[in-house]
């Protein structure tokens, strides 16, 4: 070895995990000529992340997906490709017994709404690890009519009696839209808010109007181009059921019934 210089040795052995060591000759002397490294290697004892990623709709495996895989604890990032099983493999080699994992997966390929699902595991035995078993790896091809809110689970966007302001529970719902356009920068959505038959025709639709224009103004807020979002009321005019009550009708529906008409819609109209 050279004097005065830094090495990096490195061991590796099957069924073990690799090893680096640095090692300075800096200090070697001809009173203390050598340097011992003692390598630790430790045991592969066979962990390994999994994950098929599937079409929403038709359940079945998806080939070709680019899956940007992010090891959070240390930022490390590494690119796969499904295979025609729609199958990605990750040795955890620099893992051992009750490590913590977590994983950030983010779904891309053409024709298909950008999706990112975080797994999070405790290590607890040897083998393989399932991660679509436990997160939702299946993602969903744009078409034109699709309620990006129906995919990612929002909750129902409520507003005060007779109110349009933007509460905080509903920001927290209007966010997950942000994210979504925010991953699929092509999209075109309209956001229609919809009432139940309760109160005047006119006012439904006015204050459905109102609301739906308020929810745009906050996405329009947190970096979405106003081009690409807008909103618009339709107040009683496309009941979810049959619980109509304007004029001669009267509804006898209960309030879960005429809930279901008070629903906020994120549909994609262009892409």
């Amino acid at each position: 070895m050279d004097e005065n210089s830094e090495y990096v040795l490195y061991a590796s052995k099957e069924q073990y995990s690799e090893k680096r060591v640095p090692v300075s000759t800096k200090n070697i002397s001809s009173d203390n000529p050598r340097v011992e490294i003692n390598f630790k290697l430790m045991p592969d004892i066979g962990f390994n992340l999994i994950a098929i990623i599937t079409d929403k709709k038709t359940q079945k495996p998806v080939s070709g997906v680019k899956v940007n895989l992010v090891n959070m604890q240390t930022n490390s990032k590494v690119e796969f490709i499904t295979n025609n099983d729609g199958k990605i493999s990750k040795p955890l080699s620099e893992n051992k017994m009750n490590d913590n994992i977590s994983y950030q997966f983010k779904l891309e390929k053409e024709g298909y709404l950008t999706k990112t699902e975080t797994y999070n595991k405790l290590i607890t035995k040897t083998g393989d690890y399932l991660a679509h078993l436990e997160i939702d790896l299946s993602f969903s091809s744009i078409e034109k009519g699709l309620d990006i809110g129906k995919l990612y689970d929002l909750k129902p966007i409520y507003f005060d009696l007779s109110k349009w302001d933007i509460r905080s529970d509903a920001k927290t719902e209007l966010d997950k839209i942000v994210k979504v356009m925010k991953d699929n920068r092509t999209i075109v959505v309209e956001l229609g808010s919809h009432t139940d038959c309760r109160s005047s025709t006119q006012s439904n639709l006015g204050l459905s109007d109102k609301r739906a224009k308020s929810s745009v103004k906050y996405i329009v807020s947190q970096g979405i181009e106003s081009a690409r979002i807008y909103g618009k009321g339709y107040g009683e005019t496309q009941l979810f059921n049959s619980c109509a009550c304007e004029g001669e009708k009267k509804s006898d529906c209960p309030e879960e019934e005429h809930q279901k008409n008070r629903r906020t819609e994120f549909k994609v109209v262009k892409f």
